[in-house]
């Protein structure tokens, strides 16, 4: 923009008390920003990484979601809550362990399923709230056929 008759621009004033090699609340201004675009920078192209990973900005957005929620733990029972059993079931630990192995997909009919290895090594297809279904997979192919079939 070029300054026009009706418009001043004047020179920043200076700190003449500013010891030389010091910075100026204008350069700490500046070096944050600089601090902020780089940053910015770095995050969409982690984004953009995501979308193509995802194969799509719905599913980038829900992986995202997912990732800063915190996971639904399901109320405990007198015993063991029928999740933690579900878990143990498949050979984890704990519901928890369960969860953080797992990546959640959307269909394209709007269901969400969870899908992760196992520590068998086999592939899992699982559904929260659903503690009696889960489909096994021997390889990840197998996982992504199903999921491919599943939104058919």
């Amino acid at each position: 923009m070029h300054p026009t008759n009706d418009q001043h621009f004047d020179k920043p004033e200076t700190n003449q008390d500013t010891q030389p090699g010091s910075a100026t609340p204008a350069d700490e201004a500046g070096k944050q920003w600089t601090d902020h675009e780089h940053q910015a920078d770095r995050a969409r192209l982690q984004a953009q990484k995501l979308v193509e990973e995802t194969g799509s900005p719905e599913l980038a957005k829900h992986a995202i979601d997912g990732a800063t929620k915190q996971p639904e733990q399901p109320a405990a029972s007198a015993d063991e809550s029928e999740a933690a059993q579900f878990a143990r079931r498949l050979g984890f630990a704990s519901y928890a362990a369960l969860e953080a192995m797992s990546t959640p997909v959307l269909s394209d009919n709007g269901q969400l399923r969870m899908v992760g290895a196992m520590p068998s090594g086999k592939w899992i297809i699982w559904k929260r709230g659903r503690w009696n279904w889960h489909q096994e997979f021997d390889t990840w192919q197998q996982v992504r056929d199903a999921l491919v079939a599943a939104n058919d």
